[in-house]
């Protein structure tokens, strides 16, 4: 990305993992940083936990097909199916449960209260991500209306902050 693109676009880890693996090999770059999540949220943490986990059953097949991700030869898969082997939630948002389910899922979901999700997406911002690809809209409008919420609130925190402008 750093000597063909303008745009790189990233499944993330979690914050910590992100600051450490990620921002030490683009800092001091002229690139807009992408990240591509899923999200479930609700009004309530407890409410978006209940649907993330009840749209998304783990099994013993569904950790298999992860453990045979991990020796995809995919970068990316390989990375995203041992952060799902090592850990399912990380900083109490982010959720690798789905991509331990054994479904067609390639991105990490952040789960919570809108509030919850909302400062977990500005502490990605505040690294440097300035575009959001959101991954699990489907042809019902009720995720795109709880997502509408999440995008409101960045908008606002983009505002707030002075930053670059933030792309839809």
């Amino acid at each position: 990305a750093h000597d063909v693109a303008d745009t790189a676009l990233l499944r993330p880890h979690p914050i910590e993992l992100f600051k450490k693996l990620y921002l030490p090999k683009i800092e001091k770059k002229e690139l807009n940083l992408a990240i591509r999540i899923s999200i479930i949220t609700r009004d309530s943490s407890e409410k978006a936990w209940e649907i993330a986990k009840s749209k998304y059953i783990q099994d013993r097949h569904g950790k298999m097909i992860t453990k045979i991700r991990g020796r995809s030869s995919s970068h990316n898969t390989k990375l995203m199916a041992n952060l799902a082997l090592s850990q399912e939630i990380y900083d109490d948002v982010y959720w690798m449960g789905a991509y331990l389910s054994g479904d067609k899922v390639d991105d990490p979901y952040i789960v919570g209260s809108y509030s919850d999700v909302s400062n977990y997406l500005c502490k990605y911002m505040d690294l440097g991500v300035r575009t959001f690809l959101i991954g699990n809209i489907d042809e019902t409008n009720e995720e795109v209306e709880h997502i509408s919420e999440i995008m409101k609130r960045l908008k606002t925190y983009h505002t707030l902050m002075d930053i670059n402008p933030l792309n839809e």
